[in-house]
């Protein structure tokens, strides 16, 4: 189990072979609104423990 830079919530992970596949949301408050960010890393796990 680890954490990766950057991502403070994990939607769906996938690992197959050397690459964990990682969708994310992210809520984003301001002083005015609530907004999402949503993205999708790929992530080379061949040398991680």
């Amino acid at each position: 189990m680890g954490k990766c830079k950057g991502i403070n919530s994990a939607n769906i992970v996938i690992v197959k072979d050397d690459y964990a596949y990682i969708s994310y949301t992210e809520l984003i408050s301001d002083d005015n609104e609530d907004y999402t960010v949503c993205g999708f890393y790929i992530v080379d796990i061949k040398e991680k423990e």
